[in-house]
């Protein structure tokens, strides 16, 4: 259920929502903000939620970069820009010193 009301806190819109969590969790909850550890419910469970959303963006990158070892145009790609360095690759170690 969302509550159409909405708040500016700095320079992020906010709108009100209501979850319904399980006892527990808002337990926890209510004792990280007693204890000083957090602004409020809403700032933990927002907190919460970033982080959990950054982790699956992640993962999805992930899935991604790993599902190129698949794709022929990519790999094709890769072969051409890789013999494309290997005359300025060799050069470069003969101007190394020994």
């Amino acid at each position: 259920m969302v509550i159409v009301s909405e708040q500016r806190s700095g320079s992020r819109r906010r709108r009100r929502t209501t979850l319904a969590l399980p006892e527990h969790l808002l337990d926890m909850i209510d004792r990280e903000v007693e204890a000083g550890n957090v602004d409020s419910r809403a700032a933990l469970i927002a907190e919460a939620i970033e982080r959990e959303m950054k982790r699956r963006e992640r993962l999805a990158i992930d899935e991604n970069l790993r599902q190129m070892k698949h794709d022929a145009r990519y790999l094709a790609e890769q072969e051409s820009i890789m013999a494309e360095f290997a005359g300025a690759d060799s050069e470069t170690a003969r101007a190394l010193p020994e």
